[in-house]
């Protein structure tokens, strides 16, 4: 069976590795890309999505909101363009959730805005909830 990509476009390391921990709680072998902004992240998607030699399907997208350079949100309108991203699960996180940004972030298909995934519990639960059932295997 092909690892499941991981992707996840953030500037804190914290954060980062909150996420790798969860997957871990979870039981998934994964693979775990990263950008540190989202430039650097919208390249890695047109890259992937034009490469033969891309890393896999990509499973989840983590994207922080307040990015250097595009924001989660500018990310997410250009990984949407890209037919090879088009249906992937999108979180977005964010320290201060703006009801307007996440609406659109919504309407393009984001499954789930958050606050900062601070919690780790609730960063599990939603992990569980958006991963496909045959990659878990802990429950």
């Amino acid at each position: 069976m092909t690892r499941p990509v991981v992707f996840v476009a953030e500037e804190f390391a914290r954060d980062i590795e909150l996420i790798a921990l969860a997957l871990k709680e979870i039981g998934i072998d994964h693979i775990l890309a990263v950008a540190n902004d989202g430039a650097e992240a919208v390249r890695w998607f047109e890259e992937a999505s034009n490469a033969e030699g891309n890393p896999g399907p990509v499973s989840i997208v983590f994207l922080g909101m307040k990015l250097q350079f595009l924001s989660g949100l500018d990310v997410l309108r250009r990984m949407r363009t890209l037919p090879a991203f088009a249906g992937t699960p999108v979180v977005l996180f964010s320290s201060a959730l703006d009801g307007p940004v996440f609406a659109e972030a919504r309407a393009l298909g984001a499954h789930a805005p958050i606050a900062r995934p601070d919690e780790f519990r609730t960063l599990v639960c939603l992990l569980r909830e958006l991963m496909p059932r045959h990659m878990l295997t802990r429950d």
